[in-house]
């Protein structure tokens, strides 16, 4: 059965008028992919190379970390007594790859020198190595991807035109998560199943309002931000997972983007559904003005906001609130002391309202 994701890509192959995987698996000419960084580019050219190359090796290089005077050497290998140091013969990648995939990573931020070599390859489909004297043919298929815009990089001068158009002949774009949002809420469950499998004996299950956040939410790291945020949910969460769980870094920023908004209260935005809560529809009243307040003011209101209402929810409990948002009982109460929320009373409230309905 095709995963999820694969599901996905050749969908999108499909609209753009590419027919499906299989025949991009057959292209001889490279296959350009572009899009930021995190959203599956990596992913989409194993899957490109597990249709008819499974059985040869795949091979990932990210040549914007390869030294300039290491390059040849790391693709192409180098004979017996090359240089000084070159004990015996090394084979490199684009021999090692065999009849595989050879994709190479950012290849936007590769020099301009790098760049003949690489139009040369492509354009011969074959490679000298230091010291020898004879091309050796380069059987392999390339896959290139970049997070760069290639044509504003050839109008300034920093890629070659000639290999511009050389490596485009087959071009994919994969979008960001924040174009998708379709896809966000099918893409959850999938990676959720897919996370499972490193944390066996361990579910996670999300409240409502937790996965509205995380559909509504711009994920700026695409689908790796969104992988990492669900394994911290694995990691972190007990039982349901809500949005006090979330790592700290993604509620700022969530909380920057409420900061900023000057939609109305009743709009279904991002600081909505944030503050939504299974119980009923609340919203902080720091909503209301928080455009103008500062960030830490803004941040300040929420937290008072959202602990006054869920340790009320919870009757005073400290116990039992610090297990359900997922964290610490000293942080909860250093909380409750800096908002000065009466813990005790809340309690005293729970217990007349109790004893009254007796009556």
């Amino acid at each position: 059965m095709k995963s999820f994701l694969e599901d996905l890509f050749t969908q999108r192959l499909r609209e753009r008028s590419y027919m499906d995987l299989q025949k991009l698996a057959l292209a001889k000419c490279p296959i350009l992919i572009i899009g930021p960084t995190g959203v599956g580019k990596s992913y989409l050219a194993e899957k490109i190379h597990g249709i008819h190359r499974l059985k040869n090796p795949f091979i990932e290089v990210d040549v914007a970390a390869i030294h300039e005077a290491t390059f040849d050497g790391q693709l192409f290998g180098h004979k017996r007594g090359s240089f000084t140091g070159a004990v015996g013969d090394q084979i490199g990648l684009c021999k090692a790859v065999r009849d595989g995939t050879l994709f190479l990573d950012e290849i936007g931020d590769l020099g301009l020198d790098l760049q003949k070599k690489l139009l040369m390859l492509i354009e011969r489909r074959s490679f000298l190595p230091i010291g020898s004297d004879r091309r050796v043919p380069f059987e392999g298929h390339l896959i290139l991807a970049t997070n760069r815009k290639l044509g504003d990089l050839v109008k300034s001068g920093n890629f070659r035109e000639d290999l511009y158009y050389r490596i485009r002949v087959i071009e994919i774009e994969v979008k960001p998560l924040c174009e998708r949002k379709d896809e966000v809420a099918k893409l959850i469950p999938h990676l959720i199943f897919e996370l499972a499998k490193r944390y066996p004996g361990k579910d996670l299950i999300l409240s409502k309002d937790l996965e509205n956040f995380l559909i509504d939410h711009p994920w700026p790291g695409n689908i790796r931000e969104l992988k990492n945020t669900l394994e911290y949910l694995f990691v972190f969460s007990e039982k349901v997972a809500r949005i006090g769980d979330l790592p700290a870094s993604i509620l700022e920023e969530a909380s920057k983007k409420a900061q900023g908004t000057k939609k109305s209260i009743e709009d279904e935005d991002l600081g909505s559904r944030f503050l939504e809560q299974n119980s009923g529809q609340w919203i902080s009243p720091f909503m209301k003005k928080m455009s103008t307040k500062s960030f830490q003011e803004a941040s300040e209101d929420f937290e008072k906001s959202y602990f006054s209402r869920i340790l009320e929810e919870n009757n005073g409990r400290i116990n039992q609130t610090s297990r359900e948002i997922g964290i610490s009982k000293t942080t909860l109460i250093m909380k409750a002391r800096k908002y000065k929320i009466d813990t005790n009373r809340l309690r005293a409230k729970a217990v007349m309202e109790c004893t009254g309905s007796r009556h």
